[in-house]
């Protein structure tokens, strides 16, 4: 973990290079509940939220991720990294779709490449938040993933949390006949009408969760196979740091 001043160095540097890509963000419905800018939110609040991390803090540790101040035990994007790793491996084209304002998932698997010595194989970021310009061993598209979006046949899609992005993964791996990992988001603003009709929560399962899963059981061509799990995202030593989150995956069967 980095001391006190470092740290303030590192966030103030980047604070100040990415502003107005966070100014911007602040009118927007999904914040509705600031009363003060993001960036006087983030400024106030990124020391509380570094020392004393709490799961689903995703806007800070997408940029403590970007600044090199997470160990790798505490930091939930190279966690993701390391299951996708093993599950799918790294020298394929992967595609992180909302990937976020900083592309915390996408940067942590350009990291693991490099250290790997992996070279084959490309990483996309898609969000039309990015803040980011350029990003080494990332090719950055600052707009949203949609299923016209070209991408190679042996892709894989990714996705931490993609909130609106989630189903898009889903139905351009049905198209294509890609496999994708998505680490599930808990917001149920997207579920269609008839779906929230007919269908109630169950016991460690969220609505969303539910329509995901049974959505790819269905549009899925024959040949690919749908898994859920549990996965435990750790961001500090603290039960309350720890938490079980939703994995939905597919993968071509071999």
């Amino acid at each position: 973990m980095l001391k006190i001043d470092e740290l303030r160095k590192r966030f103030e540097e980047y604070m100040n290079k990415y502003e107005d890509t966070y100014n911007a963000m602040s009118s927007e419905e999904e914040f509705y509940w600031l009363e003060e800018s993001i960036p006087s939110f983030l400024l106030r609040n990124f020391i509380s939220a570094y020392y004393e991390p709490m799961v689903g803090d995703s806007m800070f540790q997408q940029i403590f991720s970007g600044i090199d101040a997470l160990p790798n035990e505490r930091n939930p994007f190279y966690q993701m990294v390391r299951r996708i790793e093993e599950e799918y491996g790294l020298d394929r084209d992967i595609i992180d779709v909302g990937s976020g304002t900083f592309p915390a998932l996408a940067y942590e698997i350009s990291k693991r490449k490099k250290e790997l010595g992996i070279k084959k194989g490309s990483i996309t970021a898609f969000d039309p938040r990015l803040a980011l310009t350029n990003l080494d061993g990332v090719t950055l598209v600052k707009k949203n993933f949609t299923l016209s979006t070209p991408v190679s046949q042996e892709s894989l899609l990714v996705g931490r949390k993609p909130c609106e992005a989630t189903e898009t993964i889903v139905r351009k791996s049905s198209i294509q006949n890609l496999e994708f990992y998505i680490q599930m988001c808990h917001c149920e603003g997207h579920i269609p009408t008839e779906f929230k009709l007919s269908h109630k929560p169950t016991k460690g399962l969220t609505l969303m969760e539910m329509y995901i899963e049974d959505l790819a059981r269905r549009t899925l061509p024959t040949g690919f196979r749908v898994e859920k799990e549990k996965v435990v995202e750790v961001v500090g030593d603290d039960p309350m740091q720890q938490s079980k989150e939703t994995v939905i995956k597919s993968k071509k069967m071999r």
